[in-house]
């Protein structure tokens, strides 16, 4: 994070903590996106997201009452990472946990007291996914458009075979393959 983002958000949860509305309003629509898009994707609803995202921003707003609380991290990534963890809270009690959430609960169950999150972590998560967009972005189309349909909107190959006009779901798949090549080489690279 550079100084000038530490700095600013720090200004902001100062004038959060002296219950400046304006302050509250930054943060609210600064986050809002980002937070709700990352719980949907942790298998909630619009509705629970937006509920969780409330909740996270109480968390922090007590946070910011708190004297020796000093933000190490962007202020979207510990948001991001208080509702990943209330997110998985309220799944672990309603039952409701997929392997992987089990497995990144567990991950994480062994954290230290009053943290919520491995912040180096969540830091080189987000650094990735800057560097992920910037090498899709790179790889251009239609590569990074099948891509986006395989693994993010989760389209099957008979599917984008028809998309894309590909004849079949095996030149498809073919070419995902390549696409994916090129985007690993430009990735890692």
């Amino acid at each position: 994070m550079n100084k000038n983002t530490f700095i600013k958000d720090n200004i902001v949860l100062r004038s959060l903590a002296d219950g400046d509305q304006q302050a509250f309003q930054q943060v609210y629509k600064a986050c809002y996106e980002i937070v709700t898009r990352s719980i949907q994707n942790m298998s909630a609803s619009k509705n629970e997201a937006e509920d969780i995202y409330h909740a996270s921003l109480l968390v922090l707003y007590e946070k910011t009452k708190e004297a020796d609380f000093i933000l190490e991290c962007k202020l979207s990534t510990y948001v991001i990472a208080v509702a990943r963890k209330k997110w998985l809270k309220q799944l672990e009690k309603e039952k409701r946990l997929t392997q992987k959430e089990q497995d990144y609960a567990e991950l994480h169950s062994h954290e230290i007291a009053n943290s919520y999150f491995d912040i180096n972590s969540l830091q080189k998560q987000e650094g990735q996914r800057v560097q992920l967009a910037k090498a899709l972005e790179k790889l251009g189309s239609p590569c990074n458009k099948i891509l986006m349909a395989f693994y993010i909107e989760g389209k099957k190959m008979s599917e984008i075979a028809q998309e894309f006009n590909y004849t079949n779901d095996h030149n498809a798949k073919t070419q995902k393959h390549k696409c994916l090549k090129r985007l690993k080489k430009i990735f890692f690279d």
